[in-house]
């Protein structure tokens, strides 16, 4: 997994060897294919019933923010957190994408790889603002008619955090299988979805940086004349603020020629581990090509499948992609995760928890 010790760059031969049904041309076990189909069946059905809206229309690098109201904003936050939290189910589903799709043929296995990396940014996007609208009823249910605000609404929303985290994980996990399922490419590309996944990880997890500062906001709100107007004011800002950063850092992470030689020089050295093999099966067609120029037979010839003068290009290159992007965001981004990323895995088809009768979906 993205966030285990194991390191995922080695050697072709040597995965295959630790996963002999993901050999490349080698289908997987017919009792494996029965299970994830019958897995998907059941993933599938309980998110039709979840009430969660496919919104996965249109790009949105500030991370989906909602600041209709006070209590919308503070859910913004509650709900991001939340999702962040079980993240790792993200990670885990990039690296079954991955190994999914290495089985076809070089043509087909980016196109495979794209769509099913597109569904897991759909998701993400159904399940954040379902559960930020799911908090605002729970939080305004809790103030049983009185004005919200930063004292009341705040504990209210980090209960639903915290409550509804089992949950929010079972629902995303459904969603994933559901996009996923779609097989559509969109809105956003690979470099995209995974840039967004990482930035927001680093996000969200602020060691209760912005929590505190909504205290020191409902603190400093007391003294002023119209203390409502204070704390919106305040909580608007601070929610578009984490949007900002949002933004920022994806663009900066989507334009590799803007990055530091600390970062490219990370990038560079996994494409060249994950390419080494490609790089020298290159080299040796390319030196029996020119033996063949001379007229000498050479011992051993064999085809190589990745290399961009033979069609498709390099694997990292992608249909139509730059090489210096693609192959610095796609590698950076794998490398980040491998040596930051980490939680516990959880089982396909693990039971799923019950939800709240009457959760609304997302209009």
């Amino acid at each position: 997994r993205l966030g285990s010790s194991r390191s995922r760059s080695r050697h072709p031969a040597e995965r295959a060897r630790a996963r002999p049904h993901l050999v490349r041309g080698q289908p997987a076990p017919a009792a494996r294919s029965a299970m994830r189909t019958l897995v998907l069946a059941l993933l599938l059905g309980a998110a039709a019933a979840a009430g969660v809206v496919s919104l996965g229309a249109t790009k949105d690098h500030t991370g989906n923010r909602v600041t209709t109201d006070l209590v919308s904003a503070i859910c913004s936050d509650a709900a991001h957190k939340a999702v962040a939290n079980v993240g790792e189910i993200l990670h885990e589903h990039v690296e079954e994408i991955e190994e999914n799709c290495s089985s076809l043929p070089e043509g087909e296995l980016k196109v495979c790889e794209d769509k099913q990396v597109a569904g897991l940014a759909r998701a993400q996007k159904n399940v954040t603002l379902f559960y930020i609208q799911h908090c605002a009823e729970h939080v305004k249910e809790d103030l049983g008619g009185k004005a919200p605000t930063l004292e009341l609404a705040h504990p209210a929303a980090d209960n639903f955090e915290k409550s509804h985290a089992d949950e929010i994980k079972n629902v995303l996990h459904e969603q994933m299988h559901q996009e996923m399922a779609k097989g559509e490419t969109g809105p956003m590309t690979t470099p995209e979805v995974l840039c967004m996944i990482q930035v927001g990880k680093d996000l969200e997890k602020d060691g209760d940086l912005l929590h505190e500062h909504l205290d020191e906001v409902e603190e400093g709100c007391k003294a002023k004349s119209n203390v409502s107007a204070c704390e919106w004011t305040a909580v608007k800002a601070l929610i578009k603020g984490k949007g900002v950063v949002m933004q920022k850092f994806v663009d900066h992470c989507l334009q590799p020629a803007t990055w530091s030689l600390q970062a490219m020089h990370a990038a560079m050295d996994n494409f060249g581990e994950v390419h080494k093999p490609e790089v020298q099966e290159a080299l040796h067609d390319q030196i029996h090509t020119a033996m063949s120029s001379a007229g000498l037979e050479a011992e051993e010839h064999f085809a190589v499948e990745a290399v961009a003068w033979r069609g498709g290009g390099p694997r990292l290159l992608g249909a139509g992609g730059a090489l210096a992007f693609s192959a610095a965001v796609g590698a950076a981004a794998l490398l980040v995760w491998r040596r930051r990323a980490g939680a516990p895995s959880s089982a396909d088809g693990a039971p799923l928890a019950a939800r709240e009768e009457g959760a609304a979906a997302v209009e």
